[in-house]
């Protein structure tokens, strides 16, 4: 079982792609916390075809126009 430590993050805009969203995401997790993220948890609504350099991870529990970034143990 890994531990993943991450944070939640609106992003509800729809001019932007998935991959737009996890990029702004991971650039402000990095700045916050010192540390690149390497995994995404979005609402499988929200998956579209764009190529995120991040894991991305379906998970429903996660609210639409909601991602939560953060980094998992196992790296």
């Amino acid at each position: 079982m890994s531990i993943e430590i991450g944070m939640l993050w609106f992003a509800n805009d729809p001019k932007k792609t998935l991959a737009d969203k996890v990029l702004d995401a991971a650039k402000y997790y990095e700045r916050k916390y010192g540390i690149s993220p390497d995994l995404c948890h979005v609402h499988s609504s929200m998956v579209d075809k764009s190529n995120p350099q991040i894991e991305i991870t379906e998970d429903d529990s996660i609210q639409i126009g909601h991602l939560w970034i953060g980094v998992s143990d196992e790296n």
